[in-house]
């Protein structure tokens, strides 16, 4: 199989980092372009009506956190083409979609192994990878 294209899904926490690390170089080993996906979930931009923060204000600022740490990554990878997508969408649902619609050739996510919580919300996220796309996927363990 020929990969032309990688889909790395980061959430900007220490394991996502090392797999972005882990597909990027992949990607340029394989001369395949790179696609980075950060999914902003539903739940994250509800705001907080009794404190006064309205959706759309902190949609804002998730926003504005998902876009800098999206540029932090990148400009860890100087001369590497890297293309970003930022979505607000239920995760596992958005990174099968994004996959799909690029065409990519493997889906790259962190493995998070600290708490059990963490480690229930990946293992939810690989279950419906694989459940719902014929797309390799390369899990990068903490």
């Amino acid at each position: 199989m020929e990969y032309k294209c990688i889909l790395i899904a980061v959430d900007g926490s220490v394991h996502t980092k090392r797999a972005a690390d882990k597909g990027v170089s992949l990607a340029k080993q394989l001369n395949a372009a790179i696609v980075m996906v950060s999914i902003i979930d539903h739940a994250d931009v509800l705001g907080d009506i009794d404190s006064g923060v309205l959706p759309e204000e902190s949609k804002a600022v998730v926003e504005k956190s998902q876009r800098a740490m999206l540029k932090s990554f990148i400009d860890s990878y100087p001369d590497t083409n890297i293309q970003c997508v930022i979505l607000e969408d239920n995760p596992e649902e958005a990174i099968v979609r994004v996959a799909e619609e690029v065409k990519a050739d493997m889906i790259v996510i962190g493995g998070h192994q600290k708490g059990f919580v963490e480690e229930l919300f990946t293992l939810n996220i690989r279950k419906y990878i694989l459940s719902h796309t014929r797309i390799p996927l390369m899990v990068v363990p903490s």
